[in-house]
């Protein structure tokens, strides 16, 4: 394409343009060696940074990763930008990436990219191509095979601990993205009630699994870190109560750590929780039994109890 046919390109299809920018620009600043801590999904996203849910979209692995992205948001996504428009289009963005980056850290790690938004293109334009004249031939039978083919490919991948793969981004974004394409193409509006629900349901599963549910449907061995890491660095900075929230989450996640338990112990402590704090250094001592300080913090804390109920 001539620059001019690209400039064209990119003025007709800003969303998709600017989300391929910011991919770019997030990617190369993560490259050039900074720390990109403050921008992935963690439990801090649904704690005053929202922004997360987002922004770990943008960031890549290598150019591999970046380049295969960046084409299928460009083939797909400039298309239903095309017929939908700029602000559908940029909605659709948000929830697929949101949606798929929320599945991948309920039951992962997390993880970084835009494929999970790139399969959601993909079932979207899949079921718009079936109902939707607009969209004939945008999916042809080898799209698919490239689809359907490299998602096995990256559940083997990840099974055989080669390269690890946001599996569960990528079948969560699929399965959102094929449910908006349901909804907008139901032949009644009973079925496109019943799309949108569904839809709306499974992202407030996927939240639920991501925060209050985490526990239970987390299988990663590190599951827990993150509430540690924010709880421990609110009790260096003075915050005992969001100290709390955080490290109760990570050892109701985790109770095989000692030191969360005695950076608990210490956050009860300094709200007069002198029970609880017991508990939690000796909780500490029982996994760690050199720790023999966490013990007498505990007795003492038993009897800082005893005395306040005098």
């Amino acid at each position: 394409m001539k620059p001019r046919e690209i400039a064209a390109a990119i003025s007709a299809c800003p969303a998709t343009a600017l989300v391929g920018l910011a991919a770019i620009l997030f990617t190369g600043w993560y490259w050039a060696g900074n720390d990109a801590a403050r921008w992935v999904l963690d439990a801090r996203a649904f704690h005053g940074e929202p922004w997360r849910l987002f922004t770990s979209a943008f960031l890549h692995a290598d150019i591999f990763h970046l380049a295969f992205n960046l084409y299928w948001l460009w083939v797909f996504g400039s298309r239903v930008e095309a017929i939908w428009g700029s602000t559908r289009t940029a909605a659709l963005y948000a929830v697929l990436a949101a949606g798929s980056n929320e599945m991948e850290y309920a039951v992962l790690d997390g993880g970084i990219g835009l494929s999970g938004v790139g399969y959601g293109l993909f079932g979207l334009v899949w079921m718009l191509e079936k109902h939707d004249p607009r969209f004939r031939g945008a999916i042809d039978r080898r799209t698919t095979e490239v689809f359907v083919g490299w998602f096995f490919i990256c559940i083997v991948l990840t099974a055989t601990k080669y390269l690890p793969v946001a599996n569960f981004a990528h079948a969560a974004g699929w399965a959102l993205g094929a449910l908006v394409g349901a909804a907008v193409t139901a032949a009644s509006q009973g079925k496109r009630v019943l799309y949108w629900l569904g839809l709306v349901s499974c992202l407030g599963l996927v939240t639920f699994a991501s925060t209050a549910g985490r526990r239970f449907v987390n299988f990663s061995p590190r599951v827990g870190q993150d509430w540690a890491y924010i709880g421990t660095q609110a009790l260096e900075d003075g915050d005992y109560p969001r100290a709390v929230e955080f490290l109760e989450s990570a050892v109701a996640a985790n109770g095989k750590r000692p030191g969360w338990w005695r950076n608990l112990g210490i956050a009860y402590e300094q709200l007069d929780r002198y029970a609880a704090a017991a508990d939690a250094f000796d909780r500490s001592y029982q996994l760690d039994p050199s720790a023999t300080d966490m013990r007498d913090a505990a007795a003492d804390c038993r009897a800082r109890a005893g005395r306040a109920q005098e």
